[in-house]
This record gives structure tokens, sequence and C-alpha cells, in this order.
């Protein structure tokens, strides 16, 4: 069964081979290759990377992607397995590391899309923007085609995700939905509160 396909047509029992059946090593691998249609993204219009060739831009776009996919992988799922059990959930971790890389099979699907943008604007892809109007290097039509598919494989990405908890922990793919939306929760007001205290030491800081 290949995963990256069978999660289109066959959801439910790809989720299952995966839970039962697969090893966390596939899913890291699983994770590894679904980040890399948005690694091609990650330097895109900031001309941060300007100074180099288009395959070091690449390479080192890659590296950083599956280096850094790798724990947030084991940590994402250590906080689904935590929050799926205050849900009465029964999952194990292992289980609960399948369910997450699971979620994230869709993703592979921004694989064309970022060859696209490749063959299309190369390493201007990854200058820097300089039309103050403009967020991007991108045309407006092809802009918009990305951000599109990223929004709907994001989205099927999420029930995916709510299938695999519920099936994981033994609940239903809603309470699953909740747990996501929970660790999203919890995500929102951290990220909030650092950053009114950074604004407040900032403003402290100017006012010395």
């Amino acid at each position: 069964m290949n995963h990256f396909l069978t999660i289109w047509t066959k959801p439910d029992a790809t989720l299952r081979d995966m839970i039962d059946e697969k090893s966390i090593g596939y899913g890291i691998l699983v994770v590894m290759l679904s980040g890399l249609g948005s690694s091609v993204f990650v330097f895109a219009d900031n001309g941060v990377m300007e100074g180099f060739s288009l395959p070091a831009i690449l390479f080192i776009s890659i590296v950083l992607t599956m280096i850094g996919s790798i724990p947030f992988y084991f940590f994402n799922a250590g906080v689904y397995l935590l929050i799926g059990k205050m849900l009465g959930g029964r999952g194990r971790y292992k289980q609960i590391c399948m369910a997450t890389a699971s979620g994230s099979l869709p993703m592979i699907g921004l694989w064309p899309v970022s060859i696209l943008a490749l063959v299309l604007y190369g390493k201007s892809l990854y200058a820097e923007v300089l039309n103050p109007f403009a967020v991007t290097n991108m045309s407006g039509v092809f802009y918009i085609f990305y951000m599109l598919i990223t929004l709907g494989l994001s989205i099927y990405g999420i029930v995916i995700l709510s299938k695999g908890l519920g099936y994981a922990h033994q609940f239903s793919a809603l309470r699953g939905f909740g747990a996501i939306m929970i660790y999203a929760g919890i995500m929102f007001v951290i990220i909030f509160v650092v950053a009114i205290v950074a604004l407040v030491i900032g403003v402290s800081i100017l006012t010395m």
C-alpha cells in the first residue's frame, strides 16, 4: 500500500495500516518526505539566500526542513498523547506518532507546485521583494494558486489527523479534532503572551 496515494482514495484503510503495522522510523520518513514540498518556500521572497546558488539554496532548505521536522514530530505526538489521555483516549505513544505522521501525508501534494515554482521563477523566487505593495516575487495568479493548494491540503491534513488520533485513541474523529483545537489554543495563548511580554520589554527599553 502506497500511503501517499491511498490517503486520497482509502483514508481509513491507510490510517489503520500505518498505525497498526508501520514503525516510528517509517513515520519519520513520511514526515520528512511530506515536508520537502514546503521546504522549497522556506527562504522564498526574503532575500536571505540571494548570495547562494540555486542548488545550494535548495540543499540548505531541504536539510533545515528535515532536521527541524523530526523533533517537532515527536513533540507534537507527545502533546497529542497527553491531550488525548485527558479526553479519555487509550492510545500508546507509538500509535500517536503514526497518527501524527499520517496527518502530514496530504502535504505531498505540494511537490508538483514546488517544482512548477522552481521552473517558472528559478533563483528569483528567493530574491528580496522590492515592491512595497507586493508580498512575493511570484505572479499574483500563481501565488493565489499556491495559497489555495496549501490551504486545501492543510484542511485535508487536519481531517486525516483527526481521524488518525480518533483511531489511535479509540474515540471519535470529532474528539480527535477537539484535541487538535486544544493544542492550537494552547499555542495561541503562549504566542500571545510571549508577544505581549516582548512588546512591554521593547517599550520599556525605548522609554529608558
